[in-house]
């Protein structure tokens, strides 16, 4: 299991053992606040805020097996929370919120970068989801669920 640490200075996740329940030394993984994550498409993906960074998301992937951070990070330029993860369907979501409406951004867990321009939703997400062959993005404004197709 995998968990956000909350209420330190610097965003780390922590490992947590379902047999005994015990907590691995938790892993730094950013400089600010560590938003959400998932699990899924080869790693536990993790998306976080640089230190007195609101303006930037950045997402990044941890080896299951090794906790080690894979590979170069993932930034995107816009902010706006709150912001949820989901993995499967052969990528990895980013569905963003906040003043403006909100966005999903399409990732690929391989070359860790965007694919295509984020698509538009019409509030801030409450959730992501990937099954029945679509991506799922609820928003809690108005109260709204969108389904997108995972085409390649």
């Amino acid at each position: 299991m995998w968990v956000a640490n909350s209420g330190q200075r610097n965003g780390s996740v922590s490992r947590i053992d379902p047999e005994t329940l015990k907590a691995d030394k938790p892993i730094e993984v950013v400089e600010g606040q560590v938003l959400a994550l998932t699990y899924g498409e080869g790693g536990v993906w993790v998306a976080g805020t640089g230190l007195g960074r609101g303006d930037r998301i950045e997402v990044l992937q941890l080896d299951p097996s090794s906790s080690a951070v894979e590979g170069a990070l993932v930034r995107l330029d816009r902010s706006g929370l709150p912001v949820r993860l989901a993995a499967g369907g052969g990528s990895v979501w980013v569905a963003q919120g906040g003043m403006e409406p909100g966005t999903l951004v399409r990732l690929d867990p391989k070359e860790r970068r965007r694919l295509g321009a984020p698509a538009r939703l019409a509030g801030a997400p409450t959730g992501v989801a990937v099954g029945e062959g679509a991506v799922w993005v609820s928003s809690g404004g108005r109260g709204s669920l969108v389904r997108a197709e995972l085409s390649r």
